[in-house]
């Protein structure tokens, strides 16, 4: 319908040829750059297909429409008595389209999960205040991780009032899986914290101490899972290697703390914030938090161990 207006445009308009041909040379260098940039053997082709890419067109396209109806008529060419009918008819055609467009759009979007997801998820951190989480990204199924860091967890539920907070530690490992439930999480053996030289107490820190891991990482956010024996109540400072180090709080006797560490390199960097604290540290993973199966348990349930 759109080449059949043009063709007519052209057929009883002066000078309006050269406005579509540069109308479909902008358009065609919009398509060309998206597949150019966005196709290849890691990606899918409906990446370059993706029309957020080339909405600027239809500004294009309106400023072609308002020059050509503004555009002086062909000498000798008269218009049919059809004309007033023709438009009619396209008209018509063009909301009845716009209209069956539409509807397809929102039906193929009713079944988003993006509504039950945050539901779920804020009923669930209304529920689990008692522990802080990590900040992780939400589902894939609501934000893809291109819309990094607006992906964020701890971006999207801050607003919320009844929630955890969000910490760069924690006692407990939890996240949200894909259904917005707040459930058990465990940490990837990406790479690992090997068992020490000291047969009973692993590394021992009581100064600043690099520990070595069992192979380099990448620049990105990790978590490490230290599992400790303290001497006392205190903090320690731990980080890797490129990144802001975390202040991390420990508890006296055997535990475990989950850290996110952004950074990279082949060793964790420890030192003790508090003055006397000594620590011993054990073997353990450092990768990516994994969501499990096992539900966060209420926190009444949790003090009645049940």
């Amino acid at each position: 319908m759109l080449v059949v207006g043009i063709a007519a445009a052209v057929y009883w308009k002066r000078r309006v040829g050269a406005i579509w041909l540069c109308v479909v040379g902008y358009v065609a260098l919009c398509v060309a750059a998206m597949i150019t940039t966005r196709s290849g053997a890691d990606t899918a082709d409906e990446l370059g297909q993706t029309l957020r890419y080339v909405a600027d067109c239809a500004i294009v396209v309106a400023i072609a429409l308002a020059l050509t109806a503004r555009a002086p008529r062909r000498a000798g060419r008269v218009a049919p008595r059809a004309v007033p009918t023709v438009a009619g008819v396209l008209a018509a055609v063009f909301v009845a389209l716009s209209t069956v467009s539409t509807l397809a759009f929102a039906r193929s979007w009713r079944d988003n999960p993006t509504t039950d997801y945050l539901d779920t998820a804020r009923a669930e951190l209304a529920a689990h205040r008692d522990v802080p989480l990590l900040d992780q990204p939400v589902s894939i199924w609501v934000l893809l991780p291109v819309t990094f860091p607006n992906n964020s967890a701890a971006r999207i539920f801050a607003p919320l009032r009844d929630r955890p907070e969000f910490a760069a530690s924690t006692p407990e490992l939890r996240a949200l899986d894909d259904q917005g439930r707040l459930v058990q999480a465990s940490v990837t053996w990406t790479r690992s914290i090997p068992q020490g030289p000291d047969p009973d107490c692993g590394f021992r820190v009581s100064e600043p101490t690099s520990v070595p891991l069992d192979g380099p990482l990448m620049q990105w956010d990790w978590t490490a899972q230290l599992n400790y024996f303290a001497d006392r109540d205190g903090t320690v400072e731990v980080g890797l290697p490129g990144g802001d180090p975390v202040a991390v709080p420990l508890e006296a006797g055997l535990h475990q703390v989950y850290v996110r560490l952004a950074g990279q390199g082949s060793e964790l960097q420890l030192r003790p914030l508090t003055s006397g604290l000594s620590m011993c540290l054990g073997a353990g993973p450092v990768g990516a938090v994994v969501p499990g199966q096992a539900p966060v348990s209420s926190p009444a349930n949790s003090r009645d161990g049940g």
